[in-house]
């Protein structure tokens, strides 16, 4: 496949995750993602600046049994997995702009930030230190796998 066709998948490909990845964080009412009761007002008056204070009292809170534990498997795999195809995406189709990994981490904690503070805002998430650090190490997986040789080869960046 020729190098143009291969930015063209990836372009339409984007263009498709990126109202995804919208309905993910802005999608579910107050409290409530797609019908199921996430977490409490309380949970929307509050903001974290301590790094893993909510990663370790959800573990808390499964292992007390006050939290079932599919929450919180569900929430760190949504955080961790949810900005990997734009770790993936943005050095592929805009290559001279993040051709260093340190530009992509600083677009991503811009990014995730302002995702944050929307989400806080609105009261459809809180701000949490918690969710910047596990959405950027996201994009840092998909944008490492992007750096593999492998990789670049197929994608014809190589």
């Amino acid at each position: 496949m020729k190098k143009e066709t291969i930015k063209k998948a990836i372009t339409i490909l984007f263009i498709l995750y990126i109202p995804v990845l919208f309905l993910i964080l802005y999608g579910g009412r107050r409290g409530n993602l797609f019908g199921i009761e996430v977490f409490s007002k309380e949970h929307f008056e509050m903001v974290n600046i301590m790094p893993f204070a909510t990663i370790i009292s959800f573990f808390e809170r499964a292992a007390e049994g006050s939290i079932n534990m599919n929450i919180v498997v569900r929430n760190m795999a949504a955080n961790l997995l949810m900005f990997i195809p734009m770790g993936m995406a943005l050095p592929v189709l805009f290559e001279k702009v993040f051709d260093k990994l340190w530009k992509m981490i600083v677009f991503m904690l811009v990014l995730v930030s302002m995702i944050e503070v929307i989400q806080f805002i609105t009261f459809y998430g809180s701000a949490d230190i918690d969710d910047l650090i596990l959405n950027v190490l996201s994009a840092m997986i998909g944008y490492g796998i992007v750096q593999m040789k492998f990789v670049r080869k197929i994608l014809k960046l190589a």
